[in-house]
């Protein structure tokens, strides 16, 4: 909520966290919805976790507890927090694995053969 200084409306940084939230939940559905951006990258993904968490932060720093519940209740709660966990995980150990495959690759002299 906005406060009033001398006439000035004051917008707080939680309400800030808040609409970014929002905004950015909505600008992925958005380009998900134009094919633009798939489920399965890692700006999707990261776009829909910052905005839940800053969501919640906001909700909870103001004591506005039914948007903390229904993103804390219920299974798809659950489940979309696994499957992000699950994405993010081997979103990294790919990436470690593509980096170790590059190192291996200049320490060989780029020679062909590589298991990788």
């Amino acid at each position: 909520m906005s406060k009033r200084h001398a006439g000035i409306s004051v917008v707080s940084m939680r309400d800030i966290i808040g609409w970014y939230g929002v905004l950015v939940i909505v600008v992925a559905y958005v380009l998900l919805s134009f094919k633009t951006l798939h489920a399965a990258t890692l700006p999707y993904q990261l776009r829909n976790l910052t905005g839940a968490i800053a969501i919640l932060y906001e909700a909870a720093t103001k004591k506005d507890m039914e948007p903390v519940a229904l993103n804390l209740s219920g299974h798809s709660w659950r489940l979309w927090l696994s499957s992000e966990f699950r994405f993010l995980v081997q979103y990294a150990y790919e990436y470690a694995r593509l980096q170790r495959c590059r190192i291996e690759a200049r320490l060989n002299g780029g020679q062909a053969g590589s298991k990788h």
